[in-house]
């Protein structure tokens, strides 16, 4: 397993990250994130050998297949122009499921050679899971309670998101999961 940080702001010092045993990090690259990274933000974690993890955020409601195309193409563009491909996050939130939305998104990203993998909670992967194809993946938003013994990761989903913090979220992945790349 990889175990990993995902925030909307970068890390000031992605070495120390990856000295203490992370091996990969997600941030923001548009849609309604709160904070997008730069270029400089994914070339610093690549360079300290981080995983990349690049999220564009879903919009809330139910919002038609039509902008789902539309922002599965910027989010492509804006892959390029941080130079990222092979895998963008689609991060939905609160147990939405979008279904006419994560669809046109997913046929955008795929016309355009890019997987994607759908992060949300089980009520969101569960329920518009079934549209990803091959080498599309989940990431399941699970919190371990407080006094609750961390437990392994679902087997249906290849990353976990198992905890937040101040900083950063906290997550786990299986080892051959497949992150972004940077060229």
């Amino acid at each position: 397993m990889i175990y990993g940080v995902d925030s909307a702001y970068p890390s000031t010092d992605p070495a120390a990250l990856r000295g203490l045993g992370w091996g990969f990090a997600c941030g923001y690259i548009g849609g309604r994130a709160l904070h997008v990274w730069t270029a400089a933000d994914w070339a610093a974690h690549a360079a300290a050998g981080l995983k990349l993890g690049p999220i564009w955020v879903a919009p809330t409601g139910a919002p038609p297949e039509q902008v789902g195309v539309d922002q599965g193409n910027a989010a492509l563009v804006a892959m390029q122009n941080l130079k990222l491909a092979g895998m963008v996050f689609l991060d939905v939130e609160n147990g939405a499921t979008p279904r006419d939305y994560t669809r046109g998104f997913l046929d955008a990203c795929h016309a355009g050679a890019c997987a994607v993998t759908l992060y949300g909670s089980q009520t969101t992967i569960l329920g518009i899971g079934d549209l990803l194809g091959a080498g599309d993946a989940w990431w399941l938003a699970d919190w371990v309670q407080s006094g609750v013994p961390l437990r392994q990761a679902p087997s249906d989903w290849s990353m976990w998101q198992y905890s937040t913090g101040p900083q950063f979220d906290y997550n786990v992945a299986v080892d051959d999961f497949p992150f972004a790349v940077q060229g």
